[in-house]
């Protein structure tokens, strides 16, 4: 799992997204902002209670960064935000599975990959 996320962190890195560590309560999730100088960053929480879920968090932010989402605007229609984070969280799907292949390690099915890497189950039908 480790190896994994240092993967994304680099993958981030490499597009100009900085990953910082904080070690709040199990209750603080995750989140990503733009600093005031306009810099790309992702916040995690080292004792998130869903620390199964860290590698997919961490992707579902890159997307969200990437995609220059506006993740509090409450402006967008619920459905522009719906579309927002089902997009985020496919490409947090296809990071990992980017990474699995690369790195050719083998699941039965879809869902041992899902369930290993804490993908929520609710993404099996996207993909």
């Amino acid at each position: 799992m480790i190896d994994l996320i240092n993967y994304l962190i680099k993958y981030a890195e490499k597009l100009g997204i900085g990953c910082l560590w904080f070690d709040g309560s199990p209750d603080n999730e995750p989140y990503s902002r733009l600093t005031l100088t306009n810099s790309k960053e992702i916040v995690m929480n080292i004792n998130w209670k869903h620390a199964k879920a860290i590698p997919f968090e961490i992707g579902h932010l890159i997307g969200h960064l990437e995609h220059n989402d506006k993740q509090k605007d409450e402006t967008l229609l619920k459905i522009e935000r719906d579309k927002n984070e089902e997009n985020a969280e496919l490409y947090s799907v296809g990071l990992i599975s980017g990474y699995v292949l690369k790195n050719k390690i083998e699941f039965n099915s879809y869902k041992d990959l899902f369930c290993y890497y804490g993908i929520p189950l609710r993404l099996l039908k996207c993909y």
